[in-house]
């Protein structure tokens, strides 16, 4: 038995040699279209699809219509809106500290208490700034025996003090404490008037603006004419002139 292989046939008739295998045996007759990127699309088609699927959704279309209309109504109102106004400085007021009750008695109508030679004497109500003449006054006026030469009707008026109106030839009475007999207000600690008639030269020299020279011409005017009739009878004695007499005229009495 021969050990040589038989020689292939010949081909037959019609059959065709294959060639090398490309790639295109290999991909199948689409490798172009594997190869090559599909066109993408444009951005009016892109837009076109888009208002397509909205106008097939009414729920879509409606979302879209509220956005653009929040977005527009946001952008109204940031174009629209009027400037903040400027902060105005608003000075500040410090209240000032009153002491307590210290207005009220500033204010407050002087009580008073209007004895002696007076129609009805009591405890008056005077106004602020009320002089011991108002004072009478309210209490009826003065009677036929009053003598308003030994007081002062001009003085002014200060709360809770009380006020002796003389007799004519009348003694007058010991000021009680917070009182006073002529007129002139003595509140706590304050000095008592000087009595022009029985004053001592010291006595008289106590006064404000008055000196040795000054308290003697007062005495000797008082044992020359005799005694004081009225505070303002000081003016006919030597060396007391207007400016003298204010400062004199609530420090003494008659």
């Amino acid at each position: 038995m021969s050990s040589k292989a038989s020689p292939l046939p010949p081909n037959a008739p019609g059959d065709e040699v294959p060639g090398p295998v490309g790639p295109e045996d290999l991909l199948g007759p689409d490798l172009d279209g594997l190869l090559r990127p599909e066109p993408q699309p444009s951005l009016r088609q892109r837009l076109d699809d888009t208002l397509q699927g909205l106008s097939s959704s009414p729920t879509r279309l409606l979302g879209a219509f509220l956005v653009v209309a929040l977005l527009a109504a946001v952008g109204a109102y940031l174009l629209l809106r009027p400037g903040e106004p400027a902060e105005v400085a608003i000075p500040t007021v410090t209240p000032t500290s009153v002491p307590p009750g210290g207005e009220e008695e500033a204010d407050a109508e002087p009580v008073v208490h209007v004895a002696g030679a007076v129609a009805h004497p009591g405890v008056y109500v005077v106004r602020k700034g009320g002089r011991l003449s108002d004072a009478v006054e309210m209490a009826g006026g003065l009677t036929p025996q009053a003598d308003p030469a030994r007081v002062n009707l001009a003085q002014l008026l200060v709360d809770g003090s009380r006020h002796y109106i003389p007799a004519v030839g009348e003694e007058m009475p010991v000021p009680a404490e917070g009182s006073t007999a002529q007129g002139e207000v003595e509140q706590g600690g304050a000095e008592q008037a000087v009595d022009l008639n029985t004053a001592s030269a010291s006595e008289l020299e106590e006064l404000p603006g008055v000196g040795p020279t000054t308290a003697e011409a007062i005495i000797d005017y008082r044992e020359s004419v005799g005694p004081f009739r009225s505070v303002e009878e000081l003016l006919e004695v030597r060396g007391i002139g207007d400016a003298k007499m204010a400062q004199l005229r609530d420090k003494v009495r008659v």
